[in-house]
C-alpha cells in the first residue's frame, strides 16, 4: 500500500522458472473462462418427470387427456340438409 491508501504491486514470490513460463497460460485460461461465462448460452433443463402414481403424475395424465380431447375433432358431425336442396 502507498501512504495515500493506493494499491501497488504485490511482493515478488520465489517461483521456479517453469512456473514463471506457464504464468501466461494460466492467465489466458482464466480470461477465456470469464469470457465464456458471459457469452455462452444458458442451457434449459428439462422439467423433471413426476414419479409414477404420484399426485403430480395423475394431474399430468389428466392435463394430457384434456389436451388430446380438445385437439381431436368430434366424431359425430351434424349433417347440413340445406346443401342437398339444389
Amino acid at each position: 500500500e502507498y501512504p495515500g491508501g493506493g494499491v501497488g504491486p504485490a511482493g515478488l514470490a520465489r517461483e521456479s522458472k517453469s512456473a514463471r513460463l506457464t504464468h501466461g497460460d494460466r492467465v489466458i485460461g482464466d480470461a477465456l473462462t470469464l469470457e465464456a461465462l458471459e457469452t455462452a448460452p444458458r442451457l434449459r433443463r428439462k422439467k423433471p418427470k413426476a414419479p409414477f402414481r404420484s399426485i403430480a403424475y395423475r394431474k399430468q395424465l389428466l392435463a394430457d387427456k384434456k389436451k388430446a380431447a380438445e385437439s381431436r375433432s368430434p366424431w359425430r358431425h351434424k349433417y347440413d340438409f340445406s346443401k342437398d336442396m339444389v
